[in-house]
């Protein structure tokens, strides 16, 4: 498909005519208007014939006395900043760039630079404002609504460069037309439509963008293989791989960072972020690249940076105590308020004590009221935990989202300390439910959990739930008596199991119990627990348990990608999936983890 040249990395927009209309009609005020015609004269006299002539160097003088005049004709601050950064005065020229991006030209190609331009500064505003010009001079014009749709894309705006697609071309054959909607339509998650208009788009010639709009949709229908097949479509249609442009680089930068493809995917990344700095959705992706890699604070800083209102970032200092000691500011509490899952809340609760320690003032935990209690067993004052619904916004000043603590303060990758758990179960709960157990001498308790809940299943891509018979070899260990710490979704999978005698006699009192400070204690009598990804995971990891992690091909930030053991939880061993090994063979692997651990066959 062949698209008109556009802003850099973006695609395209109509050839520029770089001379002033003559006779054009001009839109200054009636006491403007005779200044404004004597400078456009000068202009077309004396300094297009140089230009023609390829000799802007002798307009020069014209050029710096128009300047000087203050005149309104954006092209002469244009020419004069071209002329400076020819001579090497960079200076002059990024003030005559400037000027000139703040007088809109009266040449709708001219101001149409002028727009992107400020798209490629990074100045939204002002790129808006032209955009909105150009379109108000002529509301049909077909390039000014191109390069408005463009604007809106680039800004990620999808759904509004969708309405205005539909209002201003309705249904329409244009293959720059149905090239934007394709990628509205993959931006917004339409992966049906997105295929059916990209494919489209091919059918009227070869086109990087539609290739990457198939890639990210196809991706999102889990349709992996041909997905990577459009990626590499997309990038040999590229005639430099290392410069491809915006928005084929952060289409495929999604897919295969998705994948696990880290190489490419930080390649591409990199060039959408140059097109695309304050991208929220970037910003995002690449702290999740970074977090993936183990760069554990960069990675929070990148992702916390992504979710904040203006971009940024506190620092530390701004938590410290401001006053001297003995007064109100060393009283005030710092306050962490769990924004996340309940995994989240019991792996970010051990910056409680460090910062008060650091900080040496209060800290106050505000989670979700399934965590309360196992908290305010593992942690004393200064240390206090509350329910979230009792926050208040008065202490808005003091509060901190509890994964941002990683983001301001630091992670364990330069605190190692942060690397140790600080989770501890009710001992009182513990003796109950060592007696409740009852567990026979030389038996083993091996703890095991098979399913996330409803909801993390529906949005993983690959699932990590793991079928209960999968089990099976490990029930074959001599001395081994599992207790399930299923809860909810998947449970009702042990009604049939055919293994089911080899669970403790009391494990429908324990499927009764569904206070998580009982399931700590139940999790600190297992030699062993063995899981898929989810809660219990961070509930053995945070109670130092003996843990075998079952992780599907592409498991989350948390667990990295080629490590097998936790940098947040020591205790962790990670057993993962790939094509060529099933659930089966990695339940066969962990019977092979226990046998080194003593637990014999």
């Amino acid at each position: 498909m062949s698209r008109p040249s556009a802003a850099k990395g973006f695609g395209g927009s109509a050839k520029r005519n770089r001379n002033v209309a003559v006779g054009r009609p001009v839109r200054k005020r009636t006491d403007e208007n005779s200044v404004f015609r004597s400078h456009q004269t000068l202009y077309q006299q004396h300094v297009l014939p140089c230009m023609h002539q390829g000799n802007l160097s002798q307009a020069e003088p014209i050029l710096k006395l128009l300047a000087q005049s203050k005149t309104e004709v954006a092209e002469v601050y244009r020419d004069l900043a071209d002329l400076y950064e020819s001579h090497q005065r960079l200076d002059e020229a990024r003030a005559c760039r400037e000027l000139w991006l703040s007088h809109p030209s009266e040449e709708e190609s001219e101001l149409l630079s002028q727009a992107e331009a400020a798209v490629r500064l990074d100045r939204s505003q002002l790129a808006a404002t032209l955009f909105e010009t150009l379109l108000k001079r002529d509301p049909t014009e077909y390039a000014s609504r191109i390069a408005v749709i463009r604007q809106l894309i680039l800004q990620e705006c999808f759904l509004d460069a969708r309405s205005r697609i539909e209002s201003w071309f309705g249904e329409t054959s244009d293959s720059v037309v149905n090239e934007l909607l394709c990628i509205c339509a993959v931006e917004l998650q339409q992966s049906e439509l997105a295929c059916l208009l990209a494919q489209a788009c091919l059918q009227e010639g070869s086109s990087a963008v539609a290739h990457a709009v198939l890639a990210a949709a196809l991706h999102q229908q889990s349709r992996e293989s041909e997905a990577f097949g459009h990626v590499n479509s997309a990038m040999a249609l590229c005639s430099d791989p290392q410069f491809m442009p915006w928005p084929v680089s952060r289409l495929l930068a999604w897919v295969c960072l998705d994948q696990n493809r880290l190489e490419q995917a930080e390649q591409l990344l990199g060039q959408a972020r140059l097109d695309q700095p304050l991208s929220r959705h970037l910003l995002d992706q690449w702290g999740e690249l970074q977090l993936l890699r183990g760069n554990w604070t960069d990675g929070f800083r990148y992702r916390s940076i992504s979710r904040s209102a203006d971009l940024s970032l506190p620092s530390a200092d701004a938590f410290a105590i401001d006053g001297p000691p003995g007064t109100a500011s060393e009283d005030r509490p710092l306050i962490l308020a769990s924004d996340g899952t309940l995994g989240d809340a019991l792996l970010f609760s051990r910056y409680a004590p460090w910062i008060a320690a650091l900080l040496g003032r209060p800290v106050h935990l505000y989670v979700q009221p399934p965590v309360l209690n196992l908290l305010r067993d593992s942690y004393q004052p200064p240390i206090e935990v509350y329910p979230i619904g009792k926050l208040e916004t008065r202490d808005s000043e003091l509060t901190l989202p509890m994964q941002d603590a990683a983001a301001v303060f630091g992670a364990c990758d330069r605190h190692p300390v942060l690397a140790e758990p600080r989770l501890k179960a009710d001992s009182v709960l513990v003796d109950f439910w060592r007696q409740t157990l009852g567990l026979e001498d030389g038996e083993r308790l091996i703890g095991i959990n098979w399913n996330g809940s409803a909801l993390q299943s529906s949005r993983e891509r690959l699932s990590s739930d793991i079928p209960l018979h999968a089990f099976e070899p490990l029930s074959r260990l001599p001395g081994v008596r599992f207790v399930s710490l299923q809860k909810g979704f998947g449970a009702e999978q042990l009604r049939d199991c055919p293994f089911v005698n080899r669970f403790v006699s009391c494990q429908k009192q324990v499927s009764k119990e569904v206070r998580l400070e009982s399931m700590a204690a139940l999790t600190t009598l297992c030699e062993w627990v063995i899981c898929d990804d989810s809660g219990p995971a961070h509930l053995a990891g945070g109670l130092r348990c003996p843990t075998i992690l079952l992780l599907p091909e592409r498991a989350g930030w948390r667990w990295g990608t080629l490590c097998s053991r936790s940098s947040w939880y020591p205790s962790l061993h990670l057993l993962r999936r790939s094509r060529s090994k099933g659930w089966n063979e990695l339940m066969l692997e962990a019977c092979d983890v226990l046998a080194s651990e003593r637990i014999t066959t």
